[in-house]
């Protein structure tokens, strides 16, 4: 291990001077305009590099740190900011790397420049001695945080993965030198370019990096193959592919469905099912021959083991998936697909005239509206109650989750939409907000 960062009184100065030259970014609106809405629930507060105790610059400065964010993101953004702007001790901040997500950290320059001109198109942040890449992990793979990786050519690094972190920008080092993204991260995290083929094994060689390990199961290990595909491994070794749109699919799937608590694991691997079967490559080879999907769940078994204290193991998980397979009806996101297709084409006054009452010129806001009257025409939920997540809204009708969860404000703030429940995914139970349409006769319109 790396020997603690001192502080001595002589950089004082200069990480001060670090502080005030990045003064603009300590503010809530600088980490919304550089960090989108995916990597917000995963910054976290660390210790300032001018503290005396741990190590300063480096350290989570609040306990429970390996805990995302599970709402109230703007008081979140709020605290960081005051964090970062303390007038004494002006913190640093961090990134807990999310599911699917590794982080390399070169300790060298001369690592870090090799690294990055290799592969240009990945999220790079220049550090004081080295620097970060961020990937996405093929699909059904669990890391694990180490030290002093060997990469081969000459190149080592420590990996970062959940439960891990990076220090971030616009944090300072205890030199005075500043954190710094010099190719940002993208909007959404399935954009992130995939780990090197190359660099695959190399990690599943070591310690068992990004290795699976189950009770009674050993998962697969995997590798990116070499044109747009990922190759993964079944139980019994045989080789699968998944394009890279696939994959990344595949792991938002993964990552959507981990349980919050013991008890909800049962129902969060029949939705894993469902959410599988809205991909045709993955449909196709469970019908082909499901045991080709046993390295994908095992993967899934492994992440939430890792969250929540599971009493069933790997074996009776796996039975559970392909019993849930067999009784998926309708899979993930085929209703609302219908729906918003038939929202285009519907001939009602509604959209129209609230767009005009309400003054939005946008025409994904009537989109809502409609889409809202023809899932309540389809008398699908009891008492009408339509589940609707700001983010599913939003990815329906092409605008961010912020934007969705205004307007949708909006609607029941002029009486169109009644909240039935309000949601609470950042608690264990990880309930949807639903809305009822009222009735024509209580509309404003």
């Amino acid at each position: 291990m790396n020997p603690p960062d001192t502080n001595p009184p002589e950089n004082r100065e200069a990480v001060m001077a670090a502080v005030a030259s990045s003064k603009p970014c300590r503010t809530k609106e600088w980490l919304t305009a550089n960090y989108a809405p995916a990597w917000l629930p995963w910054l976290l507060f660390v210790k300032s590099p001018l503290a005396n105790a741990g190590k300063p610059g480096k350290e989570p400065a609040r306990a429970g740190w390996q805990n995302p964010i599970g709402g109230k993101i703007d008081l979140h953004l709020i605290r960081l900011a005051a964090h970062l702007s303390h007038e004494t001790e002006p913190g640093n901040i961090g990134l807990q790397p999310p599911p699917g997500v590794i982080a390399l950290d070169f300790d060298k320059k001369e690592y870090f420049e090799t690294a990055h001109a290799a592969y240009p198109q990945a999220p790079a942040q220049r550090t004081a001695k080295g620097g970060h890449l961020v990937f996405r992990l093929p699909a059904g793979l669990v890391g694990k945080n180490d030290v002093a990786l060997d990469l081969g050519d000459g190149l080592t690094c420590d990996v970062r993965v959940q439960g891990g972190y990076i220090v971030v920008a616009p944090s300072v080092h205890t030199t005075g030198a500043a954190y710094e993204w010099i190719v940002p991260l993208p909007a959404e995290i399935g954009f992130l370019p995939k780990l090197p083929p190359h660099w695959v094994p190399c990690v599943t060689a070591s310690r068992g990096q990004l290795t699976q390990e189950t009770q009674g199961t050993k998962g697969h290990t995997g590798s990116t193959g070499p044109q747009a595909t990922q190759s993964h491994q079944s139980q019994g070794g045989e080789s699968i592919g998944l394009s890279d749109l696939d994959a990344a699919k595949a792991e938002a799937a993964i990552s959507a469905t981990l349980p919050r608590s013991e008890g909800t694991r049962h129902k969060q691997i029949f939705e894993l099912a469902r959410r599988l079967q809205a991909i045709p490559s993955i449909c196709e080879m469970f019908n082909a021959r499901p045991a080709l999907l046993r390295g994908i769940v095992d993967g899934w078994y492994d992440r939430a083991r890792a969250k929540v204290k599971l009493k069933d193991n790997a074996e009776t998980n796996w039975a559970e998936f392909v019993a849930g397979w067999a009784q998926v009806h309708t899979p993930h996101g085929a209703q609302l697909a219908r729906a918003v297709e038939k929202a285009k084409s519907l001939s009602d006054p509604r959209p129209a005239a609230l767009a005009e009452q309400l003054g939005f010129e946008h025409g994904s806001f009537k989109q809502l509206v409609a889409l809202f009257i023809v899932l309540a025409e389809s008398n699908t939920w009891p008492r009408g109650a339509i589940p609707m997540p700001c983010r599913t809204a939003g990815e329906a009708i092409n605008v961010s989750q912020e934007t969705a969860r205004a307007w949708i404000a909006a609607l029941v703030a002029v009486g169109f939409l009644e909240r039935v429940e309000q949601g609470n995914w950042g608690k264990p139970t990880g309930k949807a907000s639903t809305y009822r349409v009222r009735p024509p006769a209580k509309q404003p319109i």
